[in-house]
C-alpha cells in the first residue's frame, strides 16, 4: 500500500531507531534534472505518524547529494536526535544536526572536503554511534569521529588498482568488521588491526557489484547485488566459506541498483533494478523456489535507492528516475495477487517462479514465548525458538495443596466455626486471631452478641445495670451544674465563688 508520493527525484534516509517520532529526511539527488532544468537543491525533514506524513522543515543547500545517512543519537546533548551525513560532489561532507533542522535553523555542523570525486559510500556504526565511514574514488575509505573531524582515519593502504567504492556497511553484529564494495570485489576489513581480513570475488560470472548489505542477525553473512543486465543477481555469502556465494537469488530482470535487509526479520529482503521491481526475498529459505517471497509492485522508471525503516519495519521508502519518491506500507501485503515473473532472459529463466504473498508473518509480530494456565493446575506453555508446546502439571507448594484440600473438604462439609476457631488458635498474630474469632462469630447461633463482646461491649443484665449507673451519674452532674448557675446568680465576689464550688465538691 502507498501511503504518500512525492513529486521529487531524492535521496533519503530514516531516523534512528531510538528516535520518536518516525522522521525521514529527503535531500536533493544529484546529477538529476527535472524538465526546468533547475539547479537548486534542499534538505527536507518529513515527520511519519499513523500513516500521515508531514513536512516539518527544510532548507536550502550549497550542493545535491549521492547519499544520505542518519546515524550518531544519543551520542551527544546537543545532537540528540542524531546526525544527517550527506555525500556529495568534489569530495564533500556535510554533517546536519538533526535537532536544528527540524527548528528551521542553522543545522550545519561540519563541512570536510578530504575526498576526491563524488562521496557515494556513507554509513554509521551501530554500537559507537560517533563512527561514520565514507568513501569515493580512489579505493579512499575515511573512519570519522563526530567528536573530532580534522583527522579521519584510514583503515590500511589504498588498493594497487584505484577504482570507485560504491558502498560501505558496517557489520550488525561485531563492532569492528567493515564491508566495502567495488565493482568487481569486496573487501572486508578489521579496524582493530587495520587491514583487510578477506575479499569475496566471483570470478565464475560476469557481476557489476552496486550494493552491498549485512545480515541483521548472523555477522559472518552478507548480500551483494549486481547491477550488470546480463546477470541481474544478488549472491548471499557466508566469510565462513568464502570461496563461492551461498545461494544466488535470481528474480530482476535487469540490474539491480539498491537493496535493503530489515533489521527486525532477517528472513526479509528488498531489492529494486532496472526491470521497475521491487522483490522481496528471503534469504534464509532453506528451498531455493521460496527464496522470492512477493512482487510488491512494478513502476514507470527504475527505481535507483530503497531503504527499510529501522522503527517500523512496515515502512518502506523508495527513490525513481521519474522524480517520484514513495513511501509503502506492507501492512496488507496479503491483498496482493499472485504474480508470474517471466522474462525472455534465457540465463534465469530457470530460476524463475510465481512469487506469492507471505507466508509467515513477519518475525516482530510474532510472540517469542508465552504460558497461561488451565483447569487443574495445568500450565500450557510454548517456545518459539524451540518450536514446541509444553503442558505441565504444576506443584509450587506442598503445604498450599494440603491446606487447600482441607479448604475444601472444609467447604463440602459446612463446618466453618471449627475452621475459624482452629485457624485462630494457630496463628500469633494477635490482629489476625482477632479476625479470625470474629469470622467464627458469623457462624453462630446469637453472631451480634459474640461480635458485642469481642468489641468489648457487655451483655444485656450489665448494659442495664450499667445504664442505671450512668443515669445517676448525670444526676449529679446536673446538680452540679445548677449549683453552678446559682453560684453565678447569688455571688460575683471571686473569693466566695470558689469557697462555694469547693463545699459543693
Amino acid at each position: 500500500m502507498k501511503i504518500k508520493q512525492f513529486q521529487k527525484t531524492v535521496v533519503s534516509t530514516w531516523s534512528p531507531k531510538s528516535n520518536y517520532p518516525i522522521n525521514i529526511a529527503m535531500g536533493t539527488a544529484a546529477q538529476q534534472l527535472d524538465a526546468s532544468f533547475n539547479t537548486s537543491s534542499t534538505l527536507e525533514l518529513y515527520t511519519v505518524q499513523s500513516n500521515d506524513i508531514t513536512l516539518n522543515a527544510s532548507i536550502s543547500t550549497d550542493c545535491r547529494f549521492h547519499k544520505l545517512v542518519w546515524g550518531g543519537a544519543n551520542n551527544n546533548e546537543e545532537w540528540d536526535s542524531g546526525i544527517i551525513a550527506a555525500g556529495c560532489d568534489k569530495g564533500v561532507i556535510c554533517l546536519y544536526n538533526a535537532s536544528k533542522l527540524a527548528r528551521n535553523v542553522d543545522s550545519i555542523l561540519a563541512k570536510s572536503d578530504r575526498h576526491v570525486g563524488s562521496v557515494k559510500a556513507l554509513n554509521f556504526n551501530l554500537f559507537q554511534t560517533n563512527l561514520f565511514a565514507s568513501g569515493a574514488s580512489e579505493s579512499e575509505i575515511f573512519i570519522w569521529d563526530l567528536n573530532s573531524m580534522s583527522t579521519p582515519m584510514t583503515p590500511g593502504s589504498k588498493s594497487e588498482t584505484l577504482e570507485d567504492v560504491i558502498d560501505l556497511a558496517w557489520n550488525n553484529e561485531v563492532q569492528h568488521i567493515l564491508g566495502s564494495l567495488f565493482h568487481k570485489y569486496t573487501v572486508v576489513w578489521d579496524l582493530r588491526k587495520n587491514e583487510p581480513i578477506i575479499k569475496l570475488s566471483d570470478n565464475n560470472s560476469k557481476v557489476k557489484w552496486k550494493a552491498m548489505s549485512w545480515n541483521p542477525k548472523v555477522a559472518t553473512q552478507v548480500c551483494i547485488a549486481s547491477e550488470d543486465d546480463q546477470n541481474p543477481v544478488i549472491q548471499l555469502w557466508d566469510l565462513r566459506y568464502a570461496s563461492s556465494p551461498v545461494k544466488n537469488l535470481m528474480g530482476h530482470q535487469k540490474g539491480i541498483l539498491s537493496m535493503s535487509w530489515c533489521s527486525e526479520d532477517p528472513d526479509l529482503l528488498i531489492s529494486c533494478g532496472k526491470d521497475n521491481r521491487l522483490l522481496i526475498w528471503n534469504p534464509s529459505s532453506e528451498n531455493n523456489e521460496n527464496l522470492l517471497v512477493c512482487d510488491l509492485e512494478h513502476n514507470n522508471q527504475w527505481n535507483f535507492e530503497i531503504n527499510w525503516c529501522p522503527k517500523d519495519p512496515l515502512l518502506i521508502a523508495t527513490s525513481s528516475f521519474d522524480g517520484l519518491t514513495t513511501v509503502y506500507s506492507i501492512n496488507d501485503l496479503q491483498n496482493f495477487d499472485d504474480r508470474k515473473i517471466s522474462s525472455t532472459n534465457e540465463n534465469i529463466n530457470s530460476q524463475w517462479t510465481t512469487a506469492s504473498n507471505l507466508t509467515n508473518a513477519p518475525k516482530w509480530l510474532r510472540r517469542n514465548c508465552g504460558a497461561s494456565f488451565a483447569f487443574g493446575g495445568y500450565l500450557v506453555s510454548f517456545d518459539g525458538s524451540l518450536k514446541a508446546v509444553q503442558l505441565n502439571k504444576t506443584v509450587i507448594e506442598s503445604d498450599l495443596l494440603v491446606w487447600s484440600d482441607h479448604l475444601s473438604k472444609i467447604l463440602n462439609n459446612g463446618n466453618f466455626e471449627v475452621f475459624c476457631h482452629n485457624k485462630s488458635e494457630m496463628t500469633s498474630d494477635d490482629n489476625l486471631q482477632l479476625v479470625w474469632k470474629f469470622l467464627k462469630t458469623m457462624f453462630q447461633n446469637n453472631p451480634k452478641e459474640a461480635q458485642l463482646e469481642i468489641l468489648g461491649y457487655s451483655t444485656k443484665k450489665e448494659e442495664n445495670e450499667g445504664f442505671h449507673s450512668n443515669l445517676s451519674n448525670i444526676q449529679e452532674e446536673n446538680n452540679i451544674v445548677a449549683k453552678f448557675d446559682d453560684f453565678n446568680l447569688k455571688s460575683s465576689n471571686a473569693d466566695e465563688l470558689q469557697d462555694l464550688i469547693y463545699q459543693s465538691l
